[in-house]
């Protein structure tokens, strides 16, 4: 069935780690719905244990709902990997893609998710589009001879079907995550991975503070391991980006204005130094 705005419905791609976070990824879901017509919602279950009973029960509007197992591989990225794997290149509708702390770790209101199924909305299948937030660097970064000044935030995404298949249908680049070995403090990065890079990360991940990852902390023998999945994530987000970006594809930003933009920012900085938003 197709819809007169939007053609073919998507499919949504739903990584789940946190049972206590299903209702807000579900409102979030269901608030994209609204706009753009939802065929298939694939439940990755990332956490640890067996997938909760209550999770074949979830409902989002009239979307068909399937809840797999995931490889829990490579974090957020392999949970995505999992769920297009499982769709079987069979969403010519593209695919957006959810994390279970979006919503979370920073606010996402109304007008927010409304700019981004508009942005979908306009510019799907042209030649190729990915649309969410956009976060812009102040220097070129480099991973893996690809560069890029600009990447997607990589809870909430759309991809249309062209630019799926610029990807030969694979999200998740397990070969990038050699960059990061993190056994040791002393050995975290590969020296293959630039210096600037490597200056990033540990800038975002080992120094707590209002600018960085809400979880970081000092690098330690202790939490190298645990560390390293998160760099290697970080890694996964950028090198997206890149990867669409050598393909051809448009890297949209949703169509938020500019007052839009500026109260989102003012409002997730306040929550950030106030602690509401971890």
């Amino acid at each position: 069935m197709t819809h007169p705005a939007f053609g073919r419905p998507a499919a949504v791609v739903w990584v789940l780690f946190e049972p206590a976070r299903a209702r807000n990824s579900v409102n979030l879901i269901s608030r994209v719905g609204c706009s753009m017509p939802i065929e298939k919602v694939v439940v990755v279950w990332n956490g640890e244990g067996p997938v909760p009973s209550y999770s074949s029960e979830l409902r989002v509007g009239n979307a068909l709902v399937e809840v797999i197992k995931g490889s829990n591989r490579g974090r957020e990225f392999g949970g995505y990997q999992d769920g297009l794997d499982h769709l079987r290149e069979s969403a010519a509708g593209g695919v957006c893609f959810v994390n279970d702390t979006a919503g979370v770790h920073n606010y996402l209101p109304r007008f927010f998710v409304s700019a981004f199924v508009r942005a979908a909305l306009r510019l799907r299948n042209r030649r190729g589009v990915c649309v969410g937030h956009v976060d812009r660097a102040l220097q070129t970064l480099e991973i893996g001879g690809l560069v890029g000044e600009s990447w997607i935030r990589s809870n909430l995404f759309y991809l249309d079907e062209p630019a799926l298949r610029s990807l030969d249908w694979k999200v998740y680049a397990p070969e990038i995550n050699a960059l990061v070995p993190g056994a040791f403090p002393q050995h975290f990065f590969s020296d293959a991975l630039n210096p600037s890079m490597q200056v990033r990360i540990s800038r975002w991940l080992f120094q707590p503070g209002s600018k960085s990852w809400y979880a970081a902390a000092p690098l330690t023998n202790e939490n190298a391991d645990f560390m390293a999945g998160k760099a290697r994530a970080v890694l996964q987000e950028y090198y997206l980006s890149m990867r669409l970006s050598h393909a051809g594809i448009q890297i949209s930003r949703t169509d938020m204005t500019a007052l839009q933009l500026f109260w989102l920012k003012l409002i997730n900085g306040i929550g950030r130094e106030l602690g509401i938003l971890k």
